[in-house]
């Protein structure tokens, strides 16, 4: 007599497996449609993001047009102050602490980031501030890193900001 063997077969389903070729593709048009959807989505985030600023009291807010031209008029002042403004970096609009705000009476102040090199020739990043007069069309108050020019109690004061107003 033979010894009876006894042999145990694991099917697909039973093994949690799956048996891809007697499965159907699932269409993808569903899928595709989610994704590219999510993907908009998210784009449309980004880009807002780079077009909104802070306003004086932190809010994110889309940039005037008078916004954006004293914004620029302001870049234009701290390259002017660097040594080396052909290689600086300048953060944008809505990137961390980047914004311009109208403080009333046509007097902007803007804020940012650049990473330029140094006396030594190292790049370092330094935060600036300015106050632009746009309808003088000059600059009040100007800070890049720890050098100041111009007074930003006069700025306030030609603004005419109220009180309790941070900036």
């Amino acid at each position: 007599m033979r010894p009876r063997v006894s042999a145990t077969v694991t099917t697909p389903a039973s093994s949690g497996m799956r048996n891809q070729a007697s499965e159907e593709p699932k269409p993808r048009g569903r899928s595709v449609f989610w994704l590219s959807l999510a993907t908009g989505v998210i784009g449309l985030g980004v880009i807002g993001g780079a077009l909104a600023v802070r306003n004086a009291f932190g809010h994110m807010v889309p940039m005037t047009q008078q916004q954006r031209a004293a914004f620029d008029r302001s870049l234009a002042s701290v390259r002017d102050h660097l040594s080396s403004p052909e290689v600086a970096r300048f953060s944008t609009p809505g990137e961390g602490e980047t914004w311009a705000s109208d403080l009333g009476n046509r007097v902007f102040i803007s804020r940012g980031t650049v990473v330029a090199p140094n006396g030594a020739g190292l790049m370092v990043r330094q935060e600036w501030q300015v106050a632009y007069d746009a309808a003088a069309s000059r600059v009040l108050y100007l800070r890049v890193g720890d050098e100041r020019s111009g007074d930003i109690n006069a700025a306030v004061a030609a603004a005419k900001v109220p009180a309790g107003q941070r900036l």
